[in-house]
């Protein structure tokens, strides 16, 4: 039976984004990128037993044990753990999250000889001015236009400006609040082109995608696989949840949306998406983001995702254990380290950990990134310093009811707030 090594990085935009490129106004964020450094623990759900997962950082043995009792049955494996390499090279396929330039290079190193799609190709089909170009060849409704240079930032923004009350600026490879500016006046919309303007005087070359900010009503994705000779694996719908700009969760669509979107085409739509990418020559997982406005105008093709997706990870989790969850997170600030363990006989103890005696309850997915930036620092903060950390809980809460899955989510704060925890909305 083949074993399956899982493995990737969730900041592949930033990896495939051209250095030559010049970037919108951003802050640094290095604890948020310590945290993205290690949500490689939430592919758990893509191993079957004999597989194994490669995660940064090792995982916690209260967490291994816990999803063992669940089902989820994988070998852990942490990268500069001294015996790790060896027993990589036990394994006979590769499922990476995303495709970088060294992935190839890395399956070759432990003896993987993986089929996978060229890094090129990967890199043309992920990018935001791909996804508007096909929208447009495919006759799609889209709602993007290409940038090419400041001077023509501030044309059509300025134009758009007199037609709408804000305007989005899109990275090409932008991902999840990072990579999005939002302007809503002329004044904003000229100090960002003059930030551009100085950056092409060093010889950066300026490529975004500018669109009207749209009302709204919904946001979804579509999930399928390409295998390299064309055919389609569809894995499902999942209804996203966004906040400012940012990707907060996801849950399955239902059998009724699932249906008012093939009566509108919807689902021919992504079969278009599928051929094109697979003309482009790229194969294996895709998520594509879609959106639902106020006004009724479905837009099929919002991003195109050529990798592994939070989307898939939930079909994936609601697939093993047969029930309907919702993935979200928990955003939140701490000085002290939070023990996991701990976390999670508290959720336990407050019959918030799933299975609880009514079969709902909360699944955490990810341990490391818990504390990660003060594990990091190498030692905790003593209480009375002013600084304060950034941890991320990421879950699964599984319940029928819209209003115990509230309350189980809101449990999960309370104690993270009782272990000295800040949270974040």
């Amino acid at each position: 039976m083949d074993k399956t090594l899982v493995f990737g990085t969730f900041d592949s935009e930033s990896l495939w984004r051209d250095d030559a490129s010049s970037k919108l106004p951003a802050i640094r964020d290095f604890d948020r990128s310590l945290i993205v450094s290690c949500m490689d623990e939430l592919l758990f759900p893509l191993c079957a037993p004999q597989d194994g997962l490669l995660t940064r950082y090792p995982i916690e043995e209260a967490q291994l044990y816990y999803l063992r009792k669940l089902g989820f049955a994988f070998e852990p494996h942490a990268a500069g753990v001294s015996e790790t390499a060896d027993k990589l090279r036990s394994y006979s396929r590769a499922l990476p999250y995303s495709i970088l330039a060294d992935t190839q290079q890395f399956c070759a190193s432990i003896g993987l000889e993986e089929k996978l799609p060229l890094y090129d190709k990967v890199r043309l089909v992920n990018s935001k001015l791909y996804s508007a170009s096909l929208s447009n060849k495919l006759g799609l409704t889209s709602f993007s236009h290409p940038i090419d240079g400041s001077d023509d930032l501030a044309v059509q923004g300025h134009e758009l400006l007199r037609y709408h009350a804000a305007i989005l600026i899109k990275d090409p490879y932008g991902v999840s609040g990072k990579g999005n500016l939002l302007v809503r006046s002329a004044y904003n919309l000229d100090a960002v082109v003059a930030y551009l303007r100085k950056q092409e005087e060093g010889g950066k070359v300026t490529r975004f995608l500018l669109e009207p900010f749209l009302d709204v009503a919904s946001d979804f994705s579509c999930q399928f696989e390409l295998s390299s000779g064309g055919s389609v694996q569809w894995h499902g719908v999942q209804e996203m949840v966004n906040r400012q700009l940012a990707y907060a969760g996801s849950r399955s669509m239902d059998e009724e949306g699932r249906e008012a979107l093939k009566k509108r085409d919807y689902f021919d739509a992504m079969e278009l998406v599928a051929d094109s990418l697979s003309t482009a020559g790229y194969f294996g997982h895709v998520c594509v983001d879609s959106m639902l406005l106020a006004d009724g105008t479905l837009v099929p093709v919002v991003e195109i995702n050529a990798r592994i997706s939070m989307g898939l990870i939930n079909h994936r989790l609601d697939r093993t254990l047969r029930r309907r969850g919702a993935l979200t997170f928990i955003s939140f600030g701490y000085r002290d380290i939070i023990d996991y363990e701990d976390l999670l006989l508290a959720l336990r103890g407050r019959e918030a950990l799933f299975p609880n005696r009514r079969g709902d309850g909360i699944i955490p997915l990810s341990s490391a990134a818990l504390s990660i930036a003060a594990v990091s620092a190498q030692s905790s903060i003593p209480s009375d310093d002013a600084h304060w950390y950034k941890g991320r809980l990421y879950v699964t809460v599984i319940a029928e009811d819209t209003g115990e899955r509230e309350r189980l989510y809101d449990e999960a704060k309370r104690i993270l707030q009782e272990r000295g925890a800040r949270i974040y909305e």
